[in-house]
């Protein structure tokens, strides 16, 4: 079961600050675009069956994010992440590391996914934090 994120994105909407969802891009790069997601926007399932806003026209790049929360599967003390495999985030947030404002990447999931340790390539980034049901972990 995934971590549900829709009582932090109704928070976002109450907060009057704006939701960004990630799109899958059309070619073979996998690099994540972003397009605003309000309570208004059609919403359709991608290839691995998550939602996408449908009708968007505007799109962000991730070094325009303040805040990215990103599904894992597994963490680490340390801010190594266990993702799905595809390598999406990796590399949509390789270059926004180097930027003179990057993003925070915070985790999402819950206590249990916890591990002692997870190996580390080369190409992964690192979390800022990981928010859980029980609390929020800071590693920076």
């Amino acid at each position: 079961m995934e971590f549900s994120t829709i009582p932090i994105i109704h928070a976002i909407w109450a907060a009057q600050k704006k939701c960004y969802l990630p799109l899958l891009p059309p070619d073979d790069s996998k690099i994540l675009k972003f397009a605003e997601y309000s309570a208004a926007a059609n919403l359709s399932l991608n290839q691995y069956q998550i939602f996408e806003p449908q009708d968007a026209v505007e799109f962000f790049v991730a070094v325009e994010l303040d805040l990215v929360l990103m599904p894992l599967i597994g963490f680490d003390k340390i801010g190594n992440r266990l993702g799905s495999g595809g390598g999406y985030y990796d590399r949509t947030f390789a270059c926004a590391k180097n930027s003179d404002t990057p993003p925070v990447l915070l985790g999402v999931g819950y206590a249990f996914q916890a591990v002692a340790e997870l190996r580390r390539d080369e190409w992964d980034v690192l979390l800022d934090g990981v928010l859980t049901e029980q609390e929020l972990l800071l590693f920076t």
